[in-house]
């Protein structure tokens, strides 16, 4: 027998696929001729087969149409045993029903060393009746394993397509995250007598909250923050449009105005009713004014926590002030109030997700977080360490089960 050209009776192997209705059988043997107990079986099975020796499948893969492989094993095993072997391995590559025969004692045989998805039986000295019973049933299931094989490749290419398609997904969402963190301000401006202290913590890579500090001339300083309704991306790309509605001065040919704050939010309020935003995203917003020389901070309020003055002697204050969802509706009011700070005070503006973290989930009471004990300690030490400690916290809960929400925090502290 060639054994480069594989003797093969009935369907070409090569087309098997084809001609589906006869079952291929892949016998592998050492000898020049199928065993006459085993022929008579092929013939009863109406199998096409096709002829291997043992190291013409150590050189080649095993046929992935074959509905059975039959492997042939001559009385001195010793002399074949690490060709068996290889043999086990090679079609460990395409897992297959396959059949093992012997004509004497298996030997250890059955303990050789094997793959163990390769689906394998042994049989001592059989009949060809035993040969035909065991010959159909695993070629009826061939069909099958080869089905689960194709959907299991199927599964594999899906799932390499998909975490390809994640991959990609997450270096978009990261340059989002850096294009969004572009328009925060780089710095704080450096003012005589007064500093800011932010942190910016979105929950995922992009956050629904933003906010801006501008110096607007030589002694005032705009402060805004804004929270967006929802999360992810749509509600990141709404706080660019929020960014970009923030207009706290206006400039003519040869003088300028600073912007109230509360006619800030009402103008963004107009270009968000105007912008009729399919899924109705309203915002959280709080705009202030800040001047240096009087020490006074003017600012309004659409929905946002309530700011919080950090003073000595006395526990953290809420200062209240009315001011509805920014974008909910027509009339919307945003109440102006000021405030005369003094040297050693801090006002914290922030978003609720420092509520979500400091006071829990439905148990929170969202007018009383000044009295948590983040809030209470304020006075001792340098803001920036508290900040910090925000930061670790959030770090700390990142893969706990909490009402996780974007954390944005702007403290303006006057120093003298």
């Amino acid at each position: 027998m060639d054994t480069a050209s594989p003797l093969v009776r009935g369907n070409d192997a090569t087309d098997y696929g084809a001609h589906v209705d006869s079952p291929h059988v892949q016998v592998i043997l050492n000898a020049e001729a199928v065993p006459p107990n085993l022929a008579t079986a092929l013939d009863r099975t109406h199998a096409a087969f096709s002829l291997h020796r043992f190291n013409d499948v150590g050189r080649q893969s095993p046929q992935s149409h074959a509905d059975a492989i039959v492997v042939v094993v001559p009385g001195d095993q010793s002399a074949v045993r690490p060709d068996i072997e290889r043999v086990f391995a090679s079609l460990a590559k395409r897992p297959c029903g396959t059949l093992v025969m012997t004509e004497g004692p298996l030997n250890g045989l059955a303990a050789a060393v094997r793959p163990p998805e390769l689906p394998i039986s042994f049989v001592i000295a059989p009949t060809a009746d035993e040969l035909t019973a065991r010959l159909t049933i695993i070629c009826e299931y061939g069909a099958a394993l080869r089905h689960i094989k194709q959907e299991a490749a199927e599964m594999l290419a899906r799932s390499q397509q998909m975490a390809s398609e994640a991959q990609h997904l997450d270096e978009q969402l990261r340059l989002a995250s850096q294009v969004q963190r572009d328009f925060l301000p780089h710095h704080a401006p450096v003012c005589d007598g007064v500093r800011f202290v932010t942190l910016y913590r979105p929950a995922d890579y992009v956050s629904g909250d933003i906010y801006d500090i501008a110096r607007l001339d030589e002694t005032h300083l705009g402060i805004s923050v804004a929270d967006v309704t929802g999360h992810g991306v749509p509600a990141a790309l709404l706080t660019l449009f929020v960014k970009r509605a923030w207009r706290a001065k206006e400039i003519s040919e040869k003088s300028y105005r600073i912007i109230p704050p509360d006619e800030m939010l009402y103008r963004l309020n107009h270009e968000l009713l105007e912008a009729d935003l399919e899924q109705c995203q309203f915002v959280t917003a709080c705009c202030a004014v800040y001047d240096q020389t009087q020490r006074v901070i003017t600012w309004a309020r659409g929905g946002l926590p309530y700011p919080i003055l950090i003073r000595a002697g006395r526990p953290p204050t809420q200062i209240r002030s009315a001011g509805e969802l920014v974008g909910a509706f027509d009339h919307a009011h945003f109440e102006l109030r000021r405030e005369n700070l003094e040297p050693g005070d801090a006002l914290i503006f922030f978003t609720d997700g420092l509520e979500a973290l400091l006071l829990g989930g439905s148990d929170r009471r969202c007018d009383r977080i000044e009295e948590t004990e983040w809030f209470t300690n304020l006075g001792q030490g340098p803001i920036e360490d508290h900040f910090d400690q925000i930061n670790r916290e959030l770090d700390r809960m990142a893969n706990k089960r909490w009402p996780r929400d974007d954390v944005t925090m702007v403290a303006i502290i006057v120093d003298h």
